[in-house]
C-alpha cells in the first residue's frame, strides 16, 4: 500500500519482502548490525496484521522505516489496546531531508485511525538521540 508519493522521488509505502535484504545490506554499509531475521519477522507480522511497517523509499531504494504495533505489548500501555510506534530508523545518508518527519506523520495517522492514543517506544541510550528529539 502506498501512503505518500512526493515530487522529490520520495515514496512512503508498506514493507515489501524485497526490502528485507536491501535493509540488511544498507545498515551493514553504515556499520549497524540489523539482522535479516529482524526484518523478516517484521514482514511476517505485517502479513499477520499485528504490525504495520512503513517504509520510506527514495529513487527506488529503501531509505528508512518505522513500525506500528496494533497494541503495546510491554510497559504501562500494554493490555490497553493502544497502538505503539516502535523501531524508527532513517539511513544516515538520507537523514536531515524530512524523510523521518514524513514517516512519523504517516505512522501517526495510521495510529489515529485505531485509537485516540498512541504509545512511543524509544531507547534511552545516547545513540538514539535523533529519534528522541523527533519524538
Amino acid at each position: 500500500m502506498n501512503y505518500f508519493s512526493g515530487d522529490n522521488q520520495l515514496l512512503i509505502r508498506s514493507m515489501m519482502e524485497t526490502d528485507i535484504e536491501k535493509f540488511v545490506e544498507a545498515f551493514a554499509q553504515q556499520q549497524w548490525h540489523k539482522p535479516y531475521e529482524l526484518f523478516h519477522s517484521y514482514y511476517i507480522e505485517q502479513k499477520n496484521k499485528t504490525r504495520t511497517v512503513v517504509v520510506a523509499e527514495v529513487n527506488h531504494q529503501p531509505a528508512g522505516y518505522v513500525t506500528l504495533l496494533d497494541k503495546a505489548v510491554e510497559g504501562p500501555f500494554s493490555g490497553k489496546n493502544i497502538p505503539e510506534i516502535v523501531d524508527f530508523n532513517v539511513l544516515m545518508k538520507y537523514q536531515n531531508r524530512g524523510i523521518g518527519s514524513k514517516l512519523m506523520d504517516v505512522t501517526e495517522g495510521l495510529a489515529q485511525a485505531q485509537s485516540n492514543f498512541v504509545s512511543l517506544a524509544v531507547g534511552l541510550h545516547s545513540g538514539y538521540g535523533s529519534a528522541q528529539r523527533m519524538y
